[in-house]
């Protein structure tokens, strides 16, 4: 049996939560039909005996400002895709009117992904599908917008993906250069700096640049890792190489992206292995053939 503390955090957003600005709102204290919900609850340390534990804590987003090359809060007009996600998601998306309408979007691809200054030598996995979803999903909105992406080598990681390209092929102009810089043109547009076919460079300003961030290690995860014994694999990710689930820590196991990138899909595929996994390691424990 293991036996550890855990600190159980208030996973609300104090910024945005009503209640903690004037305490004026419950309304998803009055909707939770368990009351499972205390808006007023402290922080409480508690000790917990398992058998096994699985951590499945997820990834972080990677931030952008960490490769300033591509001007993510330093130039106008270049945000991420889970911004752009969020914006048309909440139909807040202008694509301007008169002189100012938007008629031209870059997507970066392999922000924070590939690169082994980073220390982030391995593909992200995800980006390509979902840039590819939302440069799509502009052209079909927005008829008079042009998408254009800006790739190494475009991945394919499920079965219609290449259905979907060759779908994207038709809508979304396609370039095999990576930038080597954004920075704000003289029109104030963020102007992209990369290399042609003929290794010229080339410089092309657009009105908007939406940059694919890669998924990272959690830092938070490495506190898990410290306090269970275990080691961070190669890419800093929790767990084996490859795609396993048991860790060097006798009864730890790890479930979906915290071991590594994962599209969705994949992540629920080895969550589900990894239950069995815990199951079996489980039954053996409490017949004494484990340790």
């Amino acid at each position: 049996m293991r036996s550890f503390g855990a600190t159980n955090p208030p996973y609300i957003n104090e910024d945005k939560c009503l209640f903690f600005q004037n305490a004026g709102c419950q309304v998803c204290v009055d909707a939770c039909p368990e009351g499972a919900i205390d808006l007023k609850a402290a922080a409480e340390e508690m000790q917990v005996k398992a058998s096994s534990v699985i951590l499945a804590s997820g990834f972080k987003a990677f931030d952008p400002t960490e490769k300033p090359r591509f001007g993510y809060r330093r130039v106008p007009g270049v945000i991420t895709g889970l911004e752009l996600e969020s914006i048309l998601r909440n139909d807040n998306f202008d694509s301007g009117n008169g002189e100012k309408k938007l008629e031209s979007v870059a997507f970066i691809q392999c922000v924070g992904s590939r690169d082994p200054k980073l220390g982030h030598n391995y593909c992200s996995r995800v980006c390509c599908g979902y840039a590819l979803r939302l440069a799509r999903l502009l052209r079909h909105r927005f008829p008079e917008i042009m998408p254009s992406m800006f790739y190494m080598d475009i991945q394919s990681f499920d079965r219609d993906f290449e259905k979907r390209l060759a779908a994207a092929r038709k809508e979304v102009r396609l370039i095999r250069a990576i930038p080597s810089d954004v920075r704000q043109s003289s029109d104030g547009r963020p102007e992209l700096v990369y290399r042609g076919p003929d290794e010229g460079k080339v410089f092309e300003s657009f009105d908007l640049v939406v940059l694919s961030v890669g998924i990272a290690p959690d830092p938070a995860s490495g506190l898990l890792a410290e306090a269970l014994g275990i080691k961070p694999n190669a890419d800093a990710f929790l767990g084996p190489e490859g795609d396993g689930m048991p860790t060097d820590s006798n009864g730890v196991f790890v479930a979906g992206a915290v071991q590594g990138p994962k599209s969705i899909e994949e992540a629920i595929s080895h969550a589900i292995r990894t239950a069995g996994e815990v199951a079996s390691y489980v039954n053996k424990t409490d017949k004494g053939e484990g340790s």
